[in-house]
């Protein structure tokens, strides 16, 4: 009937937009809600629930079962955790990340759809960037630092540099898409707009998105290289030219930074969270209850130490090393299977793990959106293109 068409027509329409919404989910608060992409991830959460049921048709994919375990055991920290009410929150958080991750899958199920997707990413990350250069453009005096909204000025630069890549495989991919000026440009305004956060991080995993752009040339032999070589130069001179010295300063003290003993305390924080974990390796203390448990362990030396500014330290020290085991096996198992996707989105996707893994080193995003956006679309595109193939050897067969 009508509703059986209707509703996964409505589901897939709200997968993209829940895609487009995570690079600005900080636009707003709603009250009593949260964020813009939890409120569409509500509302599409309700239509995928009756969709599901009327196609009676659901799948996963082992990835998923990888990302179950971790949530589970996490969940299962409930049970000895030393901040109950912070466990908690955090078990909604996953729950609402691995639901989401998951219902992708269902409503993205050939390229096209996952191309969609990406295109909707991108679009998030464009309006963000040029709400970042418009904000630099109008202030009246140059901060170091420049975010918008309630946006965090590093969670702001590793959005915008996570669109990089996704921009110009798609411009490779989608050379009759009306967007593809878009992804052309993307690669410069979204560098341009991440360093204007003066974040470290995002110029380290900038730079890998860059390099990506660098070498990906797609089948259009030396003029492809060209091509590549004045997008990431543009981006370069631009960067040097427009952004504020303060900014360019910052990003370029990555190397003295790492060189100092403290690393602006985060040395102070690992070494505390080493500490703890070796009081406490099988269980740990809680999913979530780092903020809660840790700053006075950690003191002053470690700016309060409510961050553990490392996603694997925070795993092993709130979950144990069953906990760390289950979170890195997930990303290793990821790992694998983007390197057995062809080519182009072979080198895509290990491009994009490579970016996570690396903020994931000296943030915690661990339980934040993109990360896990990202991994469902992975799981997505490889299942779309396996389809692709089977179909293709199908028809060949016939």
């Amino acid at each position: 009937g009508p509703k059986a068409v209707l509703l996964p027509r409505a589901a897939h329409a709200l997968a993209l937009l829940l895609v487009l919404s995570v690079p600005l989910s900080n636009l707003a608060i709603i009250s009593g809600v949260g964020t813009v992409s939890r409120l569409v991830g509500l509302v599409f959460l309700g239509v995928s629930i009756f969709a599901i049921i009327g196609s009676r048709r659901f799948s996963f994919h082992p990835a998923h079962v990888a990302m179950f375990l971790f949530v589970a055991w996490a969940f299962a920290s409930l049970m000895w955790s030393w901040s109950l009410g912070a466990s908690v929150t955090r078990i909604v958080t996953y729950a609402q990340l691995f639901g989401g991750a998951l219902l992708l899958y269902q409503f993205l199920p050939d390229r096209q759809a996952v191309h969609r997707a990406f295109s909707a990413y991108i679009i998030g990350t464009s309006i963000l960037a040029g709400l970042m250069l418009m904000a630099f453009v109008q202030a009246d005096f140059l901060y170091r630092r420049f975010s918008v909204a309630y946006f965090n000025a590093n969670d702001t630069a590793q959005i915008l540099v996570l669109g990089i890549p996704i921009a110009w495989y798609m411009f490779l991919s989608e050379k009759g898409s009306k967007l593809r000026f878009l992804y052309l440009l993307y690669p410069i305004a979204g560098s341009l707009a991440a360093i204007l956060t003066a974040s470290r991080t995002g110029f380290v995993v900038g730079s890998l998105a860059l390099f990506y752009v660098l070498l990906t040339r797609g089948r259009t032999g030396s003029k492809g290289t060209f091509r590549n070589v004045l997008i990431v130069a543009a981006a370069v001179v631009l960067i040097m030219q427009v952004a504020p010295s303060d900014a360019i300063g910052r990003v370029g003290s990555v190397r003295q930074s790492i060189g100092e003993e403290s690393m602006d305390g985060r040395v102070t924080i690992w070494q505390a969270g080493l500490e703890q974990f070796v009081k406490g390796p099988v269980l740990g203390i809680g999913v979530g209850a780092w903020a809660e448990v840790m700053p006075p362990v950690v003191g002053k030396g470690g700016f309060g130490g409510s961050s553990a500014h490392n996603a694997y330290l925070e795993a092993a020290v709130e979950l144990g090393f069953l906990g760390l085991l289950a979170f890195v096996g997930m990303l290793l198992l990821l790992v694998l299977y983007a390197n057995r996707m062809p080519r182009d989105e072979r080198r895509l996707w290990l491009t994009m793990l490579a970016m996570l893994m690396a903020i994931m080193f000296v943030m915690n995003w661990g339980w934040f959106k993109p990360p896990w956006l990202m991994m469902g679309l992975l799981v997505a595109h490889r299942t779309a293109l396996r389809r692709e193939r089977f179909e293709q050897e199908r028809s060949g067969r016939e």
